[in-house]
Parts: structure tokens; C-alpha cells; sequence
């Protein structure tokens, strides 16, 4: 899957979890970081997006512990932005 492909499912994605939480909608684009910018998406809403997600790009992430958080550094430590978890799917769908 081409990396636009990528962006784009990833944005809609968001969008719809945005919506079906009731959440206002934010313009997102690749600077965007949805824990920071985005009301209401926390770590758990990033598990619950990681999870839709791989269902819609038929590709499960897994990490030893269990499900992944595409949102967050794979150390956890930091936050990122729509560019960054790009090119994590990237990394995850080779």
C-alpha cells in the first residue's frame, strides 16, 4: 500500500472515531498529533484507533505485550504526529 493510501485511511480513520465519540471535528492534517490535539483521544481511544484501523488496512499490529498504540514512540515515552505514525505504519505493514 502506497504511503498516501496510508495517510489517507489513517486521517479517516480518526475522523470517524472522532465522530462516533461525539467529539467536535478538528482539521487534521500530517503536523496534527492526536493526543495533543484532538479533544477526548487519550492512550486507550489511540488503542481503540490502532485496533479500527488495522482492520481496515488488514494488517494486525502486535507488540510482545499485546496490541499496539500507533500514536505513541514505540518506548512510549513520547506523543507523535500524524507524519510520525505514518511512517511507523510503514515500518509495521513491511
Amino acid at each position: 500500500m502506497e504511503r498516501i493510501e496510508i495517510e489517507r485511511r489513517l486521517i479517516e480513520t480518526l475522523y470517524e472515531v472522532q465522530e462516533l465519540s461525539g467529539c467536535a471535528r478538528v482539521e487534521i492534517d500530517l503536523k496534527t498529533c492526536p493526543i495533543d490535539d484532538l479533544d477526548g483521544f487519550d492512550s486507550l481511544r489511540g488503542v481503540e484507533t490502532t485496533v479500527l484501523l488495522s482492520m481496515k488496512l488488514k494488517h494486525e499490529f502486535k507488540a510482545g505485550k499485546g496490541e499496539v498504540n500507533l500514536f505513541v514512540s514505540e518506548d512510549g515515552r513520547r506523543v507523535l504526529k500524524i507524519e510520525e505514525t505514518v511512517n511507523r505504519l510503514i515500518e509495521l505493514c513491511v
